[in-house]
Formats: structure tokens, sequence, C-alpha cells
């Protein structure tokens, strides 16, 4: 039995695991991502009220999670985030011709 709490027994076995197999984390976290951000694209795309507030701010809060998360490894974080890149994109493609466009701009 382990003698640390809970999170710390949790926490040393999925760090003996992580270390067992090293490149498998960017695949992961980047599945990860793509799963986040077609999620994001259902929230732009759906006919909620608040669905394009809402989308921008699960954006921001996605971005923010990646790079603070991996905050050590810059260019890793870069390649996680690219859906979520591929989004903001998307997005601003959809606009396109609507007066919201240049207000996406700086996204």
């Amino acid at each position: 039995m382990c003698s640390r709490p809970l999170w710390g027994c949790c926490a040393a076995w999925w760090t003996d695991r992580s270390a067992a197999f090293p490149g498998l984390r960017l695949p992961v976290a980047t599945v990860s991502c793509v799963a986040w951000a077609v999620a994001h694209l259902l929230v732009w795309f759906g006919d909620a009220t608040h669905g394009e507030a809402l989308a921008i701010g699960l954006l921001s809060a996605g971005f923010t999670l990646v790079y603070t998360q991996m905050r050590t490894a810059p260019k890793e974080a870069l390649i996680v985030s690219s859906p979520y890149s591929l989004v903001v994109f998307l997005i601003i493609v959809s606009l396109w011709g609507q007066p919201g466009f240049w207000q996406s701009l700086p996204l």
C-alpha cells in the first residue's frame, strides 16, 4: 500500500508509465486537441444563441491550456495546438464577406 496520498500514488504511477513510452505524448495530445477542436467547430456552426462567443472563449482557453501545460516545449506545443489554429482559420474563412470578418482578424 502506498503511504502517500492517493494523488501522489496516481501521479507516480502515471510518471512511471509515461517514461516507458516517451514518443506517445505528442500524438496523444494532438489527437485530444483534434477532438476538442471539433467541439469548437460544432459550437461555431450550431444555431445556439451565444455560439460564436462560446467558440471563441473555448478556443482561447484551449490555446492557454496547451501553452501552459507544454511551456517547456514550445515546438511541441505548436504542433499540439495546430488543430486549434486550423479551427481559427476555418472560423475566419466562414466570416468572409460578413461584417464580423474584420473584427475577427486579430484572432
